[in-house]
């Protein structure tokens, strides 16, 4: 299974009286992830347009995109307590089970790339369906819309599916 590797940087204030990363923040982590991975840049983001979108960069970010993508559920894992650290964590990023309308988009936070250890401190799913905004309604294949739009490469599965 191909990973996206997201480096996302830590705010200090991010920090609960317990020394460690609250767990609200963990949740805004996982989301800039997947933002990051699946949202095609704003035209005026230029950083984000001179850096190239993501490999799954499929959705419009700009307002009255034609297709939103909506969370339906969130499971994390809390597997050690995320300490406050000055380099950029690993968000790891991958395209679990598709099923239905679902998409599961899976998880990992691990310790900046390039570290001496390699924690693991969180794993996470989020269930997500892809809406069609023309049409008003919840896509009834994920599949296909993302055989449309992406390299089977990067969802081995996605060829069976």
């Amino acid at each position: 299974m191909t990973r996206i590797h997201v480096p996302i940087a830590l705010r200090w204030g991010e920090q609960d009286p317990y020394g460690h990363i609250n767990n609200v923040h963990i949740m805004r982590i996982l989301e800039e992830a997947r933002v990051r991975v699946f949202w095609k840049p704003d035209p005026r983001d230029t950083e984000a347009l001179n850096a190239g979108p993501g490999p799954l960069a499929i959705l419009d970010a700009t307002s009255g995109g034609a297709t939103q993508h909506l969370v339906a559920s969130h499971h994390v894992q809390y597997m050690v307590p995320i300490p406050y650290l000055r380099g950029e964590i690993d968000v790891q990023l991958w395209i679990g089970k598709l099923s239905g309308a679902g998409m599961e988009v899976c998880y990992e936070i691990h310790d900046p790339v390039g570290s001496e250890t390699d924690t693991t401190y969180v794993r996470a799913t989020t269930t997500t369906a892809l809406f069609d905004t023309e049409a008003g309604r919840v896509l009834d294949a994920p599949a296909d819309f993302l055989r449309r739009r992406l390299d089977e490469d990067l969802i081995p599965h996605l060829a069976a599916a």
